[in-house]
């Protein structure tokens, strides 16, 4: 009894310390669903860094005025907005418009809007060390807020932000006025981490959740190809990638209700897996869909359709030596506007025809496959 209690604790202990790693690290997620969305967080962090930088505009402009205006205000409170405004100017041009294309500066940049902000806090404080740090403050409670940080690295940069303006403010402030900023430091840099901690979890939950819902709708989950869904989705600026034609190959796989109710349905899915498999290798698992229970469409661009034909060929007498037996019908269209219904029409006209004309032959003949199927094994 005893030996059981201790290895449930043990058990538990694990488990307490391997989610709190998750959630430091990775918000609560498993390092691989964490690596699948990055570029949600990215995306996510270049708007709010729009937005951050718009706001920041705002205020620094409005700073700029009130310096200028005011005669009891700091001329080095005015030099310092200045030179934040000019910064944010920049940042604010990049969030909109460069870092569209190019990703990988958008972490730098996020960096550098966090950088400005709490040296603009610093640098207001010690400008006018009579008054109570409330900018700083507010920075520590929003700023873990805005941007989507890994916890662990929020952490760690808001204590170490509140270490360094703890240190600044004893320095150019009376006790009397620097004992309240450092209880404010402690109590709203812990506000920031609990709500930036939080706010982080949830917002790589819902990025998570959003790519498996996406994958649910692109992706067949049975034969690993993309999804009837996924072709209807996309299929026009799908199409526009090819520059000289486009070949539909429609296939159907033969047999498959037969083998179904002789063999079972887990030798079925083995068929639609291999069949699936064989079209994905050959044209390409982006460009192979499962339309149907029993039909796949391959999309081939910039290829002569006899080189195609040749490639559809190899993939059926592959599937045959396997047992496995398929009809396909062809349809071509020349770049351009395409009218991808019509295309996917003629390509299925033709499979059915040649799937009749494989039921035609005596070998293949749905009478001979049910006698030879009810057979006894």
């Amino acid at each position: 009894m005893l030996f059981a209690d201790s290895v449930g604790c043990t058990c538990r202990e694990r488990n307490m310390k391997d989610g709190l790693r998750r959630i430091f690290l990775y918000g609560g997620l498993e390092r691989e669903d964490y690596e699948q969305i990055r570029e949600d967080i990215a995306e996510h962090n270049r708007k709010c860094l729009s937005v951050t930088n718009f706001l920041a505009l705002g205020l620094m402009i409005a700073s700029v005025v009130m310096s200028l205006v005011l005669p009891s205000v700091d001329s080095s409170l005015t030099v310092l907005c200045a030179c934040c405004l000019f910064v944010d100017v920049v940042m604010l041009i990049a969030s909109r418009y460069a870092l569209k294309r190019d990703r990988s500066m958008i972490t730098p940049y996020v960096w550098v809007c966090i950088v400005m902000l709490y040296s603009y806090a610093v640098m207001t404080t010690v400008i006018n060390p009579e008054n109570q740090a409330t900018t700083m403050m507010v920075c520590l409670a929003i700023i873990p807020v805005i941007f989507a940080l890994r916890p662990s690295v929020s952490i760690c940069v808001t204590v170490a932000v509140a270490i360094s303006f703890d240190c600044i403010v004893v320095q150019v402030k009376e006790p009397v006025h620097w004992e309240p900023d450092l209880w404010n430091s402690v109590v709203f840099g812990i506000v920031g981490i609990v709500a930036g901690t939080e706010s982080t979890a949830i917002k790589f939950r819902s990025f998570s959740l959003a790519r498996k819902n996406c994958s649910l709708f692109e992706n067949d989950l049975l034969t690993g190809v993309r999804s009837r869904n996924s072709y209807e989705e996309h299929c026009d600026e799908f199409l526009q990638q090819a520059e000289e034609n486009v070949i539909c190959i429609f296939a159907d796989v033969n047999g498959l209700h037969e083998v179904n109710n002789q063999k079972g349905h887990a030798a079925g899915d083995q068929m639609l897996q291999t069949v699936a498999g064989a079209m994905a290798e050959a044209f390409g698992r982006d460009r192979t869909f499962r339309f149907g229970g029993d039909e796949f469409v391959s999309i081939v661009f910039d290829t002569p359709l006899a080189r195609t034909a040749q490639m559809a060929e190899a993939v059926q007498k592959k599937l045959a030596g396997e047992g496995y037996f398929v009809s396909c019908g062809m349809a071509e269209r020349p770049a351009g506007k395409i009218d991808s219904d019509r295309m996917l029409m003629e390509a299925e006209k033709k499979m059915r025809e040649a799937k009749a004309r494989f039921y035609s032959t005596p070998e293949h003949s749905r009478r001979a496959r049910l006698s030879e199927n009810s057979q006894p094994l």
